[in-house]
C-alpha cells in the first residue's frame, strides 16, 4: 500500500519537509540537501490550493448530479388513479382514456349524414340521452375486439339508459361496412363516413392522430363527457358510462 492509500501522498511529503525545517531551526543542525525553505513552503502552499480547487470541483459536480437526478425522478405532471385521466378540454398530448369534468365539457361536433342503408341519421336526434359513440371501420383490426365489447355493454344492464351510435369511417364500399356489422352483430345504427370527414370533426379527441377505434360518451346535454382512442373492454366502457348515467337529466 502506497502513501496515498494511507492518506499521505504529496501532503505527507509537505509535512515532512516543514518538520525538517522546524527541527533544524531548533537544534541548529543544517537540514539535509534539498530545496530551500522558502521553496518548500511555497510548494506546500501551491499543493494545498490545487487540492482545494479539486475539492470544490468535485463538490460542484456532485451537486449537479443530484440536481439532475431530482429532475429525472420528478413526475411528468398530475396523475389520477384508475384507468382514466381527468381533463377539462382536449389537449395536444391526450391520454388514451379521458373523462371530462361537468364544468369543462364542450358540445360534441354535429355529426349528420346517412346510415348504412341510406337513411338520414344524426347525433343531434339523440339529445336528452346518454350516447355511446363509436368510430369503426372494417379495415381496422383493433375495432373487432372493440365492437365485441360495445355489443356486450349494449346487451348488459346499462343498455336501457344509453343510445349506441356508430360511425363507419373510411370504408371504400358500404358493402364492406355492412359485412363487418353483420359479422360482429352490431345492433345499433351507424353513420356511413367513406371520406373520413365525420371522423375529422372528432380529431381533437383523437390527439391529431389516426388512432382507431375512437370512442366517446356524450352526455344528455350533447357534450363530450369522456373519450378513448384505444380499444376498450366491457368493464372500461361500463366505468366510463356509469358516472354520466348517474348525472341528473
Amino acid at each position: 500500500m502506497n502513501d496515498g492509500e494511507h492518506g499521505y501522498g504529496e501532503h505527507g511529503h509537505d509535512h515532512e519537509d516543514v518538520h525538517q525545517l522546524l527541527a533544524a531551526a531548533v537544534s541548529g543542525v543544517r537540514p539535509p540537501p534539498g530545496p530551500p525553505a522558502a521553496g518548500l513552503i511555497a510548494r506546500a502552499r501551491r499543493r494545498r490550493r490545487a487540492h482545494r480547487a479539486l475539492g470544490s470541483a468535485v463538490c460542484a459536480a456532485a451537486v449537479a448530479a443530484v440536481a439532475v437526478g431530482v429532475v429525472a425522478l420528478a413526475p411528468p405532471g398530475p396523475r389520477t388513479s384508475g384507468p382514466a385521466a381527468v381533463a377539462d378540454t382536449p389537449s395536444l398530448v391526450t391520454p388514451l382514456i379521458v373523462e371530462v369534468s361537468t364544468v369543462g365539457r364542450q358540445s360534441a361536433p354535429e355529426l349528420a349524414g346517412q346510415d348504412l342503408d341510406g337513411k338520414s341519421l344524426s347525433l343531434a336526434q339523440y339529445r336528452g340521452k346518454v350516447v355511446l359513440l363509436t368510430f369503426w371501420g372494417s379495415w381496422c383490426v383493433p375495432c373487432r375486439a372493440d365492437a365485441a365489447a360495445v355489443e356486450a355493454v349494449r346487451s348488459g344492464p346499462r343498455a336501457g339508459g344509453v343510445q349506441f351510435l356508430g360511425v363507419d369511417t373510411r370504408d371504400g364500399t358500404v358493402g364492406a361496412a355492412k359485412q363487418f356489422a353483420a359479422d360482429h352483430g352490431l345492433g345499433f345504427p351507424s353513420l356511413y363516413d367513406p371520406t373520413g370527414g365525420l371522423w375529422q370533426e372528432f380529431r381533437p379527441y383523437a390527439d391529431d392522430s389516426e388512432s382507431m377505434p375512437l370512442t366517446a360518451v356524450v352526455d344528455r346535454q350533447g357534450r363530450v363527457a369522456a373519450w378513448a382512442r384505444t380499444p376498450l373492454t366491457e368493464q372500461q366502457l361500463d366505468a366510463l358510462l356509469a358516472p354520466v348515467l348517474a348525472e341528473r337529466p
